[in-house]
């Protein structure tokens, strides 16, 4: 009797514990009718729906989920889409309850095991962030004037639909990496973040989190797809693949050697690919004659081959098409990770990749680049690659301009100590090599080479993983580059003292900050680095005159087409000019002219004769404040910054100006590089005692890794440098700039006593 005691004991002991090993889905809606079907999806899965039928209050659902295929699901109630009747739920084994009061999920809450609580705590951090306020409005509307065909309306509101994507992006990223153990964390990463983030930015993300969350459903689709986007990259020759064609035929992509193909990924049943289907005839038929052919790639589903067939017909897609007819596991899919559709690969008559998702315009654009007659110095660089053995499987990134003059990235594995990249270039243009390093310092310069590529065959040779000790070879840019360095390295010789005394205070100044000093200490350590930096003025005069003079010497070249776009805040607008005129209609319509004119066209609108530049903004008091609103009076705008040590030191003439010209009808507006510190600048305003004047922020923004400089008052005035001041007549228009590009500081405190003397 004993042991049978035990035994039952011991088997009502481990009995929970072989309940836990499936989810246990419960959901206790008030209102709820019986009859009702409730569907249950996986997202992202294999396509396979489960469904249960409601009782009168509720269902319940119960599933054997197997170990690390646990993820997001959907949970609808009927084939409506409708709001209330459509969740997102983590699931995995364990116990998740839905309690309601009404007929649906509306109000419903939910609660269970860790991954309900972690997927609860995500949707709070989203839906219940200030910064996302009115989110669910805005979404409405777009989706309103969507279905109402109302394009223009659509496009008006895009600005905010894209800035509101950005702000949601940066709040689901901190989640997710305050998360990093959690399985949701790479659901999240995967099914709400992946478009958002770069490849860097997912494969570091992914690096960081926990095994939890790597070995998910979610997590390993993650791994897919980062490793599908290094073997799809552009320059990476295009995975061999072969599928059926309409007939049965089997049909590779090494068919297509010799031509440029553009695999087009589509489906009979995406609206998006279907408004898509025009562009590609009309590249195909216009660039067709030239060696170029289109190979359509099919999502349609296994009954779907009438309608696919229809839709080749109707929208007259006259070329190759192939399909397993598998929907989203289409095996050429799965190869290239195509998440959404439409989307392209356009591959070389090598088989190299060159370009992706080019739609519209820039497809056109792009063929237009390659098949039209090559620009004058343009062609194509080979760039040949070897290295030691300690860097066998290591991945390079080669960034640059390409033949469009947009900047590019390709990715080169070495393997058995070799590796190469190929790209079509305008014109010789300056790259950079580096070392991809994921746990390194991202600032650390073993990592980079800068060099010139021109459109030749070149060659590189890795001496171990310190890049920026590579040797380059084969053109003839980079020779007269590594020449120029060599006289540039004479005048570093000549200061090397001084170079190094500023590097060592600066250093100082720079571990103070991170072990966070106090302020006093601070203050002395960065007064003495920049009275070290006042030292190599000298150094910094021998240098850009040095410069300036080669340019002047040698308009017709390059390396110094490319060095004008750094020199142009040494240069005031007649220098500017003058060298623009010497360079020549080709080297003008280089990727490096084209860029030196527009900071030419930059500083010409903020210079004397031109009209100023209205903006408007908050205050640092947070009022409005609009340039135009002071016509009538003498402006003067200060370009300045709380680091920036030279314009603190002129804080106190500027106020002893203000104090005098005031009276007379002068005004001075405060523009601050702080919009990244706006802490600072308020206590630099206060301590210099300088808010006596109006004060805004440049309106610099930087947003997921990128500049946005739609609201920079810099930009507008070509301001480069700081200080840098302007002044603005009583009818708007500049009569004076003193520092970047201009006259100095002297010139404006004779201008002002001119003024202000009759």
């Amino acid at each position: 009797m004993k042991k049978i005691s035990l035994i039952l004991i011991f088997s009502t002991a481990i009995l929970p514990a072989f309940a836990q090993e499936a989810l246990h889905l419960q959901a206790k809606l008030k209102n709820m009718p019986a009859g009702k079907t409730i569907y249950i999806s996986e997202m992202g899965g294999a396509g396979t729906e489960d469904s249960v039928t409601s009782i009168k209050g509720g269902f319940r659902f119960d599933k054997t989920i197997q170990p690390g295929e646990g993820g997001l699901y959907m949970i609808r109630i009927g084939k409506a889409y409708s709001e209330g009747k459509l969740i997102q739920l983590y699931l995995d084994n364990g116990k998740v309850l839905i309690k309601g009061k009404g007929e649906d999920f509306k109000d419903a809450v939910f609660s269970g095991d860790s991954f309900v609580k972690d997927f609860n705590d995500f949707q709070e951090a989203v839906d219940k962030n200030p910064a996302l306020k009115g989110r669910k409005e805005l979404y409405a509307e777009a989706n309103r004037l969507y279905k109402e065909k109302d394009s223009v309306k659509l496009a008006a509101l895009q600005p905010k639909l894209d800035e509101m994507r950005k702000i949601t992006t940066g709040i689901q990223k901190e989640w997710v990496e305050s998360h990093l153990s959690s399985p949701v964390s790479s659901s999240v990463m995967k099914f709400y973040l992946a478009y958002d983030l770069s490849l860097d930015e997912q494969e570091a993300l992914y690096e960081k989190m926990g095994p939890g969350a790597k070995q998910n459903f979610a997590g390993r689709a993650i791994s897919n797809s980062i490793n599908a986007a290094k073997i799809t990259a552009s320059g990476q020759q295009v995975p061999d693949f072969s599928q059926a064609d309409t007939s049965g035929k089997v049909v590779a992509i090494k068919d297509f050697r010799g031509k440029y193909v553009l695999i087009d990924f589509w489906a009979s049943w995406c609206v998006p690919c279907r408004h898509e289907n025009p562009n590609v005839v009309k590249a195909f038929r216009k660039y067709y004659s030239k060696g170029f052919t289109v190979l359509g790639i099919s999502f349609d589903q296994p009954n779907g081959k009438d309608r696919w067939l229809k839709a080749i017909h109707d929208d007259e897609l006259t070329w190759t098409h192939v399909s397993d007819l598998k929907y989203w596991n289409n095996a050429v899919g799965k190869i290239f990770d195509i998440r959404s559709i439409p989307a392209n690969v356009l591959v070389d008559p090598k088989g190299i990749i060159i370009g992706k998702n080019l739609r519209g315009e820039d497809l056109d654009q792009k063929l237009d680049s390659i098949f039209k007659e090559k620009p004058l110095y343009g062609g194509t660089f080979t760039l040949e690659g070897e290295s030691t053995a300690e860097l066998n499987g290591r991945w390079l990134k080669l960034s640059g301009m390409d033949i469009t003059g947009k900047y590019h990235t390709d990715s080169a594995q070495i393997k058995e100590g070799k590796f190469s990249f190929s790209r079509e270039i305008r014109h010789p243009v300056d790259m950079a090599l580096v070392l991809v390093d994921m746990q390194a310092d991202p600032y650390d310069q073993t990592l980079y080479k800068r060099f010139f590529v021109d459109p030749t065959v070149m060659h590189v040779s890795l001496h171990g993983k310190d890049i920026s000790k590579a040797s380059v070879g084969g053109g003839y840019t980079e020779f007269e580059s590594d020449a120029y360095e060599r006289e540039i390295s004479k005048i570093e010789d000549r200061y090397s003292k001084e170079l190094q005394n500023y590097s060592d205070k600066n250093k100082q100044y720079m571990d103070a900050s991170k072990r966070k000093a106090p302020q006093e200490e601070l203050d002395v350590l960065k007064n003495e680095a920049q009275e070290a930096r006042d030292m190599l003025e000298p150094y910094f005069e021998a240098r850009k005159d040095f410069s300036l003079n080669y340019c002047k010497e040698h308009p017709q070249s390059f390396l110094s087409a490319s060095m004008l776009r750094f020199l142009a805040s040494d240069m005031n607008l007649q220098s500017m000019q003058e060298m623009y005129t010497s360079m020549g209609k080709a080297m003008q319509q280089s990727s490096y002219g084209v860029e030196f004119k527009k900071e030419m066209d930059k500083l010409l609108s903020g210079s004397p004769g031109s009209m100023a530049t209205n903006f408007s903004g908050k205050d640092i008091n947070g009022k409005m404040l609009s340039l135009d609103d002071f016509r009538g009076k003498y402006v003067l705008l200060d370009f300045w910054a709380s680091w920036c040590v030279p314009c603190r030191r002129g804080n106190p003439h500027l106020l002893k100006l203000y104090k005098e010209y005031k009276p007379k009808g002068f005004e001075i507006i405060g523009v601050s590089d702080d919009d990244r510190n706006e802490a600072a600048w308020k206590k630099a305003v206060v301590k210099d005692g300088i808010g006596v004047w109006k004060h805004v922020l440049r309106g610099l923004k930087f947003n997921n890794g990128e500049f946005d400089r739609s609201e920079d008052k810099s930009e507008a005035y070509g301001i480069h440098t700081l200080p840098t001041k302007i002044l603005i007549n009583p009818d708007g228009k500049i009569i004076g700039r003193y520092g970047g590009g201009g006259e100095d500081d002297a010139a404006m405190d004779r201008k002002l006593a001119e003024i202000f003397s009759k």
